[in-house]
């Protein structure tokens, strides 16, 4: 897959199926392997900190007003709020993966 992107898709397309995993058994093997190693190795590549929602994208004046709103309402410091915020969205974004694999799964 990484040497030759494509070929797997291309023989599973002409019916060289002998060596291969059928292409659902092998997405869920490969979300297992990378979820596992992304617990292992404490990397954070789908969830989205706070500091990034406030700083760097295009709904920042909104994500700013609804954690200011959020701040006043608990009585809390930023360095707070960030640390719940970052952990729960760290669990939410897997959750929504997880989630969207029928979603997709059912057109194609």
């Amino acid at each position: 897959m990484v040497i030759q992107p494509g070929r797997l898709t291309a023989d599973w397309a002409a019916g060289r199926r002998k060596f291969y995993h059928p292409p659902v058994q092998l997405f869920l093997l490969m979300n297992v392997v990378y979820f596992i190693a992304t617990s292992l190795n404490g990397w954070n590549t789908l969830a989205t900190n706070l500091d990034t929602h406030i700083s760097w994208t295009g709904h920042q004046e909104i994500a700013k007003a609804m954690v200011d709103g959020k701040l006043a309402a608990r009585g809390i410091a930023l360095k707070e709020y960030g640390q719940v915020f970052d952990a729960k969205s760290t669990i939410q974004a897997k959750s929504l993966v997880i989630l969207m694999v029928p979603v997709f799964a059912v057109p194609l």
